[in-house]
């Protein structure tokens, strides 16, 4: 780290004032002393670059570390951190000294600089820089590079943390790393192993190591170098003033004392994964998310279909065996690939994926379910002959795929109107007692919605850029932050609304819609014990114990958190799962919580006691995407993305009830059976018991009967008429034996 506590920072855009850049440091948490941005000493245009001050190397090396790569607040588009280690005249020394780097491999995909960075460097002391190697569109490769200061730390490294689990969701690999000369010459040719492979990795993965990439940025903004000459700005300067030399006084330059962070070559290697990256290029997020869950559908569809190919083919293994005596290679080899292709579903059938309802279930329960598909199901379970009926409210046609039902929720306490929000910005209105859609379909502006509310016959609606629509006649916006997970309505209190998010910026916040004013705003909990701020992600919230001043949140980041404003604004309880959970949906009854987590987990927790869970529930075999509590709080509600809805018994934690939907399920909200309802299954049930009745009668009247005669003797024996498989004995009918 440079002695003077620097950081340069690249990729500027003209706009990016010294000002600017220190306000964007100071909303990501972080507090420099001062920026210098670097000029062209002729033209006085921005070179591009400029470098950052902080108070202490640490200080400097932790902002490098937890920034790189994310987004600048206030760039549009997006421009992201570009931060190294600033080299001045009095430590380019320091950093021609040999390193001691290792190789990092198997890192998931959530690793990323910072998280490399934290994890070494409460193990070592030495550690001066982590980086984890990107691709051209900003995905993690799955590995990295950990330069130590010390050759001694290195060492222990390499065994120590090999195998080593705690960081991302796999163990890692470590393998010793040589850098690449820096004079470009060519190790000795040697018989490949597995450190020359590394080596090989290592070298080409050098340069973005270093932020090479930069240097054709710089080559096109006229900052460029010759051969193996040092990327200094003091060398444009001076061909600059050479060139003028004929035609212009000379002008004196000083030589600066910044330069770019290293040397190297401008000799790029011609593969497409070297190849420098656009950062203006426009990264469609949602397409690829599309695509990925197209990819996702597909599969688990065509594990669906061969299910019923795997019972044919164990039939086929069992006729051979018991009819012909012997079992052939082929049918073997056939039954061992559809193992090996639905293992993980094998694995699974510990779950029963049958519709169930267990006998004491006997509650008259109405779900209204939301898929990824944009459908929305009723399903009957009060449906005494069939209690996993569905019926569809509104035409499928009509969907694609940016229909997705983001969030359901019911428009008056007496649960007659449901408001329903999609992916789209659309929102509509479902009448349960007319069982049709009402008034006109209303559409935000921008971004999917991502929570609904009902305030004096007026629609609140939150999309996930931040923004709080009134739709009423005002038409007003309340802005929340830029990156919205859920909005939640107060039962209590209508007039209050809760948000949470992704990010600082966007963490639990409570607004009043009379006043139009935030109300609360949540603080982060103390910096961890590497004095690192905790990382933030509500995910999803609810208001708690009957309070409007009480809210439970969940979050992707694996914990749970208890909020009291009227306290203070910390959280007053805290749960973190130590086995990263990621806990994606919550819902709450007196005071008991309910969180599920992405792996199908779900948990209930004692907010006054929240160091275990209080229950666990187990049946689901996807991410469950939603959590409903009746009014009585015996029965819980989820939907999942494997496509089943169920109903456990929380404190039995029993599975009560599962139905299959046909599609990813990902809201869903319940209510009991009204009068109406109950009726038409009544009027359904004794239509059908007439029916059965009449063609019963029907089939009698059609007999022939045959008539007794007194007069003949007793030992005379019956005559018989065969009607239809029966037969009838002077009247009276019996079984085929007699």
């Amino acid at each position: 780290m440079a002695q003077q506590c620097q950081l340069w920072m690249g990729s500027l855009q003209p706009y990016m004032t010294e000002n600017f850049i220190l306000a964007a440091f100071r909303k990501m948490g972080e507090d420099p002393l001062t920026v210098k941005l670097m000029k062209n000493k002729f033209s006085g245009e921005p070179a591009g670059y400029c470098f950052v001050s902080f108070v202490t190397d640490e200080a400097a090396q932790l902002a490098m570390h937890k920034l790189n790569g994310k987004p600048i607040p206030g760039t549009n588009p997006i421009v992201r951190f570009k931060l190294n280690c600033a080299t001045t005249s009095q430590n380019k020394a320091l950093l021609a000294d040999r390193e001691f780097s290792v190789w990092v491999g198997d890192l998931s995909s959530d690793v990323d600089d910072y998280n490399l960075y934290r994890v070494f460097s409460a193990k070592y002391q030495s550690i001066k820089t982590a980086k984890v190697i990107m691709d051209d569109s900003g995905f993690s490769r799955g590995y990295g590079f950990v330069k130590f200061g010390l050759e001694e730390e290195q060492k222990s490294a390499l065994y120590e943390m090999n195998g080593f689990i705690g960081l991302g969701s796999k163990a890692l690999k470590i393998c010793s790393a040589v850098p690449k000369p820096k004079d470009g010459s060519a190790p000795a040719p040697a018989a490949p192993s597995a450190t020359t492979i590394v080596q090989q990795v290592y070298d080409q993965a050098y340069s973005q190591y270093y932020y090479d990439q930069y240097s054709q940025y710089w080559q096109q903004q006229g900052y460029g170098y010759e051969n193996n000459q040092q990327m200094d700005p003091s060398v444009y300067y001076s061909q600059q003033a050479a060139a003028m030399a004929t035609t212009a006084p000379p002008v004196p330059v000083q030589t600066p004392s910044y330069s770019a962070p290293h040397s190297f070559s401008n000799k790029f290697d011609q593969d497409d994964d070297y190849a420098l990256v656009d950062h203006k290029i426009h990264i469609d997020v949602e397409k690829l998310n599309r695509e990925t869950v197209d990819m996702d559908r597909n599969f688990y569809d065509s594990l669906e279909s061969n299910r019923s190919r795997g019972f044919e083919l164990f039939l086929e293994f069992l006729i051979h065996i018991f009819v012909k005596g012997k079992v052939s290679y082929k049918c073997l080899i056939k039954l061992y690939d559809w193992i090996i292709l639905n293992y993980n579903e094998l694995m699974k059938m510990k779950f029963s994926t049958a519709n169930i309802k267990n006998g004491d279930y006997n509650e008259q329960h109405v779900l209204y379910v939301g898929t990824q598909t944009g459908s929305v199901k009723r399903v009957d379970i009060f449906n005494e002959d069939n209690p996993y009926k569905q019926s569809n409210l509104q035409s499928l046609e009509s969907l694609n795929r940016d229909s997705k039902i983001t969030c359901l929720s019911w428009a008056d306490e007496g649960a007659n109107e449901l408001l329903i929000g999609r992916g789209d910005s659309i929102i509509r209105t479902f009448d349960c007692n007319m069982n049709q859609f009402c008034g006109t379909d209303l559409e935000i502006p921008d971004g999917k919605v991502v929570g609904l509310a009902w305030n004096n016959e007026t629609i609140v609606a939150a999309s996930d850029n931040g923004k709080i629509h009134i739709l009423n006649d005002t038409s007003a916006v309340l802005e929340a932050g830029d990156n919205i997970s859920h909005m939640q309505q107060c039962p209590q209190n209508k007039k209050l609304i809760a948000v949470g998010g992704k990010e600082r910026q966007n963490n639990l916040k409570v607004f009043d819609l009379e006043t139009q004013k935030e109300i609360f705003k949540s603080k982060n909990i103390p910096h961890d014990n590497l004095q690192l701020e905790v990382p933030v992600w509500d995910s999803d919230l609810s208001f708690v114990n009957n309070s409007d001043a009480c809210l439970a949140t969940c979050s992707r980041y694996g914990y749970i958190r208890f909020y009291d404003y009227r306290q203070q604004r910390r959280p007053v309880n805290n749960y973190t799962d130590n086995r990263d959970q990621a806990f994606n949906s919550l819902a709450e009854h007196n005071g008991i919580v309910f969180v599920s987590t992405t792996t199908g987990g779900l948990f209930a927790f004692d907010l006054k006691n929240m160091r275990v869970p209080l229950h666990t529930y187990k049946g689901a075999t996807g991410s469950i995407s939603s959590i409903a509590v009746d009014e009585t709080g015996k029965f819980l509600f989820t939907a999942s993305l494997d496509r089943y809805v169920r109903a456990h018994n929380i404190e039995k934690t029993n599975l009560l009830y599962q139905c299959y939907v046909k599609s990813k399920a990902s809201q869903i909200v319940m209510k009991q059976a009204d009068q109406r309802l109950l009726n038409t299954q009544k009027e359904q049930k004794d239509q059908k018991t007439e029916e059965s009745d009449e063609e019963y009668d029907n089939l009698f009247d059609k007999m022939q009967t045959v008539d007794e005669d007194d007069d003949e003797p007793s030992s005379k024996k019956p005559k018989v008429v065969k009607t239809s498989g029966m037969k009838r004995h002077s009247g009276i009918v019996c079984g085929r034996d007699t």
